[in-house]
């Protein structure tokens, strides 16, 4: 059966988007990882149905002739919602994780925002594929990552003291190891955050204590960290804490978004630069008049102490004077 009844008012450029996702469709249906850009191509192929469609029922027909067909309304709309994302690697709209949940699938991938059923313990969680990370030994390396980092800690402080190329290429080594162990941190925490996304109140809280994470500070930005690693880039000086790296990007991307200066900003920012010059120069001036100050009324004081030792000595030589009788001359 032809496309052209159905396809009528779609492009050439549009039907290859459609065509894409398609096979993402069957793709999907027929993994059992957690794969975004798939997701990512089918929301992009149902924005093209909706341009062509724009009713609601004809919509659906649109997709089932289009082989993306089987998918409920929230599901449709999730998988919209996460096309209009910046790029497929945002975390899913939670309509296609309840999908998942839906179907039961077990997860081998490292995920990315998708809940888990319940917290499984370890033997019974599902065995990695070829290319596939185990998410026991993902545990493991977060939780030995963050004994090291425990364990560094009074090195770390002890090399900030030193001084001279070895002392900073320690300090360079160091801070490449604490890297890859927040990394590590933060894929850990991610795992068991979806781990138990699905269970009981405070089965995550549960899980952190039973895996010794309970302690680690700001553990969202570890999370953030470990997905965010590879597009970072060097960070500042020994900056290694994902707090202070998060601070540190957001900053410099908020200045990247910041408007170019005017020349009216320029010329208000050379006003206030003269304002504080001045009021630096005035505070120079005020400091120095009570020095002056302070100098005058030294001088007053021991001009004062002069004066009464003066007037004191004149008083004794008077007294002196008065109490030696009088010699009288034959």
């Amino acid at each position: 059966m032809s496309d052209a009844p159905m396809n009528a008012a779609v492009s050439a450029s549009d039907m290859r988007v459609v065509e894409r996702g398609r096979e993402a469709w069957k793709t999907i249906k027929a993994s059992r990882a957690v794969l975004h850009r798939e997701w990512y191509a089918l929301g992009k192929a149902f924005e093209v149905g909706r341009k062509a469609t724009p009713n609601g029922i004809v919509f659906r027909r649109w997709c089932g002739f289009n082989g993306m067909g089987g998918i409920s309304a929230m599901t449709q709309a999730g998988i919209e919602e996460y096309a209009r994302a910046d790029s497929p690697h945002s975390s899913l709209p939670l309509a296609i994780l309840e999908w998942y949940r839906d179907r039961d699938i077990a997860l081998t991938t490292r995920p990315r925002g998708m809940p888990y059923r319940d917290a499984t313990p370890s033997k019974d969680l599902p065995k990695a594929g070829a290319n596939e990370p185990n998410l026991v030994e993902v545990i493991a390396r977060g939780q030995a990552a963050w004994a090291s980092i425990k364990e560094k800690r009074g090195a770390r402080r002890a090399l900030s003291r030193g001084s001279g190329a070895k002392a900073q290429e320690r300090r360079d080594n160091l801070k490449s190891q604490h890297l890859k162990w927040w990394r590590e941190i933060g894929e850990a925490l991610e795992v068991g955050k979806n781990l138990n996304a699905g269970g009981r109140y405070g089965a995550y809280s549960a899980w952190l204590k039973a895996k010794g994470f309970d302690d680690i500070p700001d553990r969202s930005s570890a999370i953030w960290f470990s997905a965010s690693a590879e597009a970072l880039g060097d960070t500042p000086g020994d900056m290694t804490s994902p707090s202070s790296i998060r601070a540190w990007v957001y900053q410099r991307e908020a200045a990247k978004r910041a408007p170019a200066p005017t020349a009216e900003d320029v010329s208000l920012q050379a006003a206030a630069e003269a304002i504080r010059q001045a009021s630096v120069e005035m505070t120079r001036c005020v400091q120095a008049l009570r020095s002056a100050i302070r100098v005058v009324e030294h001088a007053q004081q021991e001009l004062r102490g002069a004066m009464r030792l003066r007037a004191h000595e004149r008083s004794k030589a008077e007294t002196k004077d008065r109490d030696q009788p009088h010699r009288v001359i034959a």
